[in-house]
């Protein structure tokens, strides 16, 4: 189910007219909706939160927005295919795209903080080590659990 409406991602492109006969049409823009949400949901679930995001309500915001972001994305580069290249690009579609992924990145990240969206606490203890198991500081740390002091 998609979190955000044709309204959210008009919002993002108030230019973009989707209709039964625009290129993409209003029911392929309600589809891309439903892919960048259930896109949303699986980098979500793997970064520990709770899908589908009902609470709390920032959460949900944020990722509505995240939602409407990526389909006015997709929608802005399937209407102007010629305008989407390789590298940096002023582009509406690849601007929106960057701001998409930008957010789901800083979810992601915070679900690895502890903010997943259920309790807003981690379900495990996080350290150092237990993210970097195979960094060498790690391995010499300056004091090793097995020496005595």
């Amino acid at each position: 189910m998609a979190y955000a409406t044709l309204d959210g991602v008009r919002e993002q492109d108030p230019r973009a007219v989707y209709s039964d006969t625009s290129k993409p049409t209003a029911g392929q823009v309600e589809q891309l909706l439903e892919d960048i949400a259930g896109e949303i949901d699986t980098v979500l679930s793997a970064a520990g939160y709770t899908v589908p995001v009902t609470t709390p309500a920032t959460l949900l915001s944020a990722v509505t927005r995240l939602n409407a972001l990526g389909a006015a994305a997709m929608a802005h580069m399937g209407m102007f295919p010629e305008s989407v290249g390789a590298g940096p690009t002023s582009d509406l579609g690849s601007r929106l795209w960057k701001m998409y992924t930008d957010g789901l990145e800083r979810l992601v990240e915070a679900g690895k903080a502890g903010a997943t969206g259920t309790t807003g606490t981690a379900t495990s203890a996080r350290s150092y080590q237990v993210d970097n198991p195979t960094e060498t500081a790690a391995a010499q740390s300056l004091f090793p659990r097995s020496k005595v002091f």
